[in-house]
């Protein structure tokens, strides 16, 4: 907050600022293997992992709960 941050919500701050104090902007997907498809993957709690997809017939296939609007979550 020192530096310009204002609070959003939880652990979530935000800072405006101008393109030219950008020096490197990264984005970083992680995917997962399982049973030979690809899935989105991301940490959950207690170390699982959590596989998604927007797919229905490949949620319906392995047994993933919808969890928004298009999208489908297996907690492994």
């Amino acid at each position: 907050m020192n530096y310009g941050f204002i609070h959003y919500k939880d652990n979530i701050y935000t800072k405006v600022i101008s393109l030219n104090e950008v020096e490197k902007l990264l984005i970083i997907h992680s995917f997962a293997k399982y049973k030979g498809e690809l899935f989105g993957a991301f940490n959950g709690e207690n170390g699982k992992i959590f596989l998604s997809t927007p797919y229905l017939k490949l949620a319906e296939k392995y047994g993933f709960e919808r969890t928004d609007k298009y999208l489908y979550s297996r907690r492994c």
